[in-house]
């Protein structure tokens, strides 16, 4: 154990056991995870899902409480306000702050002007969270570019740390807040958990077990994937597809499941709903592969979690995972086109098993080698130095 270890007091809109918030949870949990002997936690949060009214059951509300080697505080809706928040800001002891919004009103906005009038002797930190992607920018653009119009106008972020994934969210925060604001590179930190690809189902020539892994809005593209299956129809192969993740634009849904009704016999899609974190693994015992022609992913927790299961995967050339092929670890092609994924999808669908382990271990090899290092580990320490 590491004594006078620093205090990060963490904000984030929704947390474990939520799911379907996506990446930033899964980021602040694995932070939490790994950096617990060395840092001292308090996390702050809504004790809700995503776009639901329901509580987590059995978590007392408002209080303190263990996570981990750390602390929780599950905020109720009606003590996400102004007056809770400034009593956690300055009663709460620590040398750090960490945020994982950029629009958040609670759990950014707000805790940094309470933090610069309460606690100026505090390091803010704060993730966008791929925020300021183009692809990001497209959903509510009107208001989106207002706010950051107005937040540059006014110096609103004038002093905060600003941790980026890597060199391509450094950019675009410089794009958007000037040359010289601070930013340190820190990239997602993943775990590596055990995998026997003895359990994955048999890949027989022609067949495929494929899964898409993400919630449900146009920046992750599943009609482009839906689009792509379509040219297979009525050829001689069968694709099981299965859309795992929560809908966040049911207008959107709605149109993919028009175009999945003019799929072939030949493919069968199935929709599953959101999974929980506790729960993907188990679920991706029986995919051979991943399909998510993304527009835009700062991180890709969904991607990783396929090669951490033995799954290549086949998406975009709009994330940080590239030149995939070489690696045999997937594929990653220009997602304006849906056509131009038939042909990774036909060289998946051609592999037979012999062949198909040799890809699904390559994935946990480049997992264990590329992903998951010390070096990164070290990054994400520093933050808190």
């Amino acid at each position: 154990m590491v004594e006078n270890k620093p205090r990060i007091l963490i904000f984030i809109d929704y947390f474990l056991p939520g799911y379907k918030a996506g990446g930033p949870i899964k980021s602040v949990a694995n932070i939490v995870k790994t950096l617990g002997d060395t840092c001292h936690f308090t996390i702050v949060t809504a004790n809700h899902d995503l776009n639901t009214r329901q509580t987590y059951q059995s978590l007392p509300y408002n209080e303190r409480i263990d996570f981990g080697q750390s602390k929780i505080i599950y905020l109720s809706k009606n003590n996400v306000n102004f007056s809770t928040l400034r009593y956690i800001i300055t009663t709460e002891d620590y040398d750090f702050v960490h945020l994982n919004s950029l629009f958040s009103l609670y759990f950014t906005l707000l805790p940094i002007f309470l933090i610069k009038r309460y606690r100026k002797d505090v390091k803010i930190l704060l993730a966008p969270r791929g925020m300021l992607s183009s692809g990001a920018l497209k959903i509510k653009t009107l208001k989106k570019r207002l706010f950051l119009g107005i937040t540059r106008k006014t110096n609103f972020f004038r002093n905060i740390n600003w941790h980026v994934s890597s060199t391509i969210e450094q950019n675009e925060a410089i794009k958007y807040y000037g040359s010289n604001i601070k930013t340190i590179i820190a990239p997602a930190i993943t775990l590596i958990e055990e995998v026997n690809l003895a359990e994955k189902p048999t890949k027989k020539v022609g067949e495929a077990n494929v899964f898409f892994l993400s919630r449900i809005q146009s920046i992750k593209n599943l009609d482009g994937a839906i689009a792509t299956l379509k040219y297979f129809n009525d050829l001689p192969v069968k694709i099981n597809f299965d859309i795992l993740g929560p809908v966040e634009d049911e207008a959107y849904w709605q149109q993919c499941k028009k175009m999945i009704a003019e799929l072939g016999t030949n493919i069968k899609v199935n929709y599953l709903g959101g999974v929980p974190n506790y729960d993907i693994k188990e679920h991706l015992k029986k995919y051979h592969f991943l399909f998510l022609p993304t527009w835009n992913e700062n991180y890709g927790h969904a991607i990783v979690e396929a090669f951490s299961n033995g799954c290549p995967a086949i998406i975009s050339d709009k994330t940080k995972w590239l030149n995939l092929e070489q690696k045999r670890v997937g594929w990653d092609v220009e997602p304006k086109n849906p056509e131009n994924f038939v042909r990774p999808l036909k060289l998946a669908l051609d592999m037979n098993h012999a062949e198909y382990l040799i890809w699904a271990e390559s994935c946990l090899n480049f997992v264990a080698t590329e992903i998951y290092n010390h070096d990164i580990i070290e990054q994400n320490k520093a933050l808190f130095t």
